[in-house]
Order: C-alpha cells, then sequence, then structure tokens
C-alpha cells in the first residue's frame, strides 16, 4: 500500500472501473484496522496473531507483508485521517470526492 503507484491504482479503481469512493474508503478502512489488530497481536507475542485478528482468505497473506511496512503510530494516524475523509466525502467539504481520495493516499504514501 505504501507504493508510489497507489496514487494511478486510486485514479483507475475510481474513473476507469468506476468503484464507489465510499466503497474504496470502507476497504481501505478495514485493511488498516486488521492490520493494527494484527500488530498488536503479533507485538503481544500471540503464537497466532492473523488468527487472533480474525483475519482468513488471502488477506492473511498480504497483511502479514504488508505490516512490514508499518508501525502502529502510522496506523493510528492513518486511521484518524481515514475517518476524517470520511466526514469529507459525506458532505462536509467543498473538495471534490476524488481530491479527498488522492489527498488521503499521498498522506498514506508520505506519511503525512
Amino acid at each position: 500500500m505504501k507504493e508510489s503507484q497507489a496514487l494511478h491504482l486510486l485514479r483507475h479503481l475510481l474513473i476507469n472501473q468506476q468503484v464507489s469512493d465510499v466503497q474504496l474508503l470502507t476497504w481501505l478502512s478495514m485493511r488498516m484496522n486488521q492490520l493494527l489488530m494484527y500488530m498488536w497481536f503479533y507485538g503481544k507475542g500471540d503464537r497466532t496473531p492473523l488468527q487472533s485478528a480474525k483475519i482468513f482468505g488471502p488477506a492473511k497473506q498480504l497483511i502479514a507483508k504488508e505490516a512490514r511496512n508499518w508501525n502502529a503510530p502510522e496506523l493510528i494516524k492513518v486511521i484518524n485521517q481515514l475517518t476524517e475523509a470520511e466526514k469529507l466525502l459525506k458532505g462536509a467539504s467543498i473538495e471534490s470526492r476524488q481530491m479527498v481520495l488522492e489527498q488521503l493516499t499521498l498522506n498514506m504514501i508520505s506519511n503525512v
């Protein structure tokens, strides 16, 4: 997720694939929460952090790999930014919906 191509992928999903901005934000929120829970169980020394965090299916491999790119304070900050982006998407902004998601993506890449 912390790759420079993330902004291009976001635009592709929103414009070419016509994925709903709310659906995209919901997916990102869920994934970041999964990462945080995995890291919490891992940090506690849990023997099966993926299972304890209730992560199943293809996400099991992705979460374990992606967790190496994040630390807990970064994830908490991103989760807060996701909450703010959700508020903006639900009408508290004069910015375009795509611009809100692009700014969120840039923040996630650069850890702002």
